[in-house]
């Protein structure tokens, strides 16, 4: 069996990709910061072997430095954070580091498609493109990427970086998340105002969280000694398109938008070509937007069922 670490298993990606690795066979061990977002069934399944992990602290990563290592965590995300590169680079070194002389063969860092590429002077965004992240959350992927690519060079180390466009699919009422989608149904969940962006006509590739698991699983499987790949659709769609198709699945009533114009942080646009991740690995997504949206809107409501019975 083959033994695989995830560093920041507790991410909504993270508890996607560690079921599907268990699902494939692999023993994973998944690293927690916070006992309370572990899924109870972590705790019944034999091929899953929880680690508590605190980044923020020094650490011993001896146990932590399995055959292959996927790296998930990010700390102190933002848009303008001074010290996000500083606070995720130390200790992303500092593993690697350890990753020298230990059974660690292969290391996957998922950086941002969304972030890293900044102002696009073409679309679709190819790996090749300039990398001019203007919010710190880019900055920080960037400078995680070089050092991932610089170790690897002097490492008997296989690398890949993952490069998501805009993943959607894990929104879930029991849990505060990240981008449009979760934030537009939790505004109608609480009756609250929603903030739309540049009057919803950014456009953004939107990909689901089970499309990104699979790829970060052929980049696991592909014998390549470096990989950098886009993992996205190809195809772009506004915010506003979107917010219309979340009404349109759930029957929701639309919440009140405030609007305001783009944070510096924002691009327009952000399209991804997936031609390399197609060639190199055969990988497609399988997930439409449409089918996507449908499926977050069941289990949006499912969770939400739950949460009630449960107050």
């Amino acid at each position: 069996m083959k033994e695989i670490s995830i560093i920041g298993a507790t991410s909504s990606l993270g508890i996607n990709l560690v079921s599907l690795l268990a699902e494939r066979g692999f023993k994973v061990y998944a690293s927690f910061r916070s006992e309370s977002r572990v899924p109870d069934a972590w705790r019944r399944n034999s091929s899953i072997v929880l680690q508590k992990l605190d980044l923020s602290a020094p650490h011993d990563f001896t146990d932590f430095c399995c055959e292959t290592v996927v790296w998930l965590a990010h700390l102190e995300q933002g848009r303008f954070n001074e010290k996000e590169t500083e606070v995720n680079l130390a200790p992303f070194e500092n593993f690697l580091a350890q990753t020298r002389n230990s059974p660690t063969e292969k290391f996957v860092f998922v950086s941002s498609g969304g972030s890293v590429y900044g102002e696009p002077e073409s679309l679709p965004i190819t790996e090749e493109h300039p990398r001019r992240p203007l919010s710190s959350y880019g900055k920080a992927k960037r400078a995680m990427e070089d050092a991932l690519s610089e170790f690897g060079q002097t490492a008997n180390l296989k690398t890949a970086v993952i490069r998501p466009g805009n993943i959607y699919g894990f929104e879930n009422p029991h849990r505060e998340g990240k981008g449009i989608i979760a934030a537009f149904l939790n505004a109608i969940r609480t009756n609250a105002a929603f903030t739309l962006i540049h009057k919803g006509q950014t456009v953004r590739d939107f990909v689901h969280i089970a499309d990104v698991s699979r790829a970060i699983l052929a980049a696991i499987e592909n014998d390549r000694k470096e990989i950098i790949w886009n993992v996205a659709t190809g195809k772009g769609t506004t915010a506003a398109r979107v917010l219309e198709m979340v009404l349109e699945k759930s029957g929701f009533e639309k919440p009140e938008i405030n609007y305001i114009e783009n944070f510096a942080s924002d691009v327009g646009a952000n399209i991804l070509s997936i031609e390399r991740i197609t060639t190199e690995s055969g990988w497609l997504p399988n997930i439409t937007l449409e089918e996507g949206i449908s499926r977050t809107i069941e289990n949006w409501r499912r969770a939400e069922n739950s949460l009630s019975q449960k107050i």
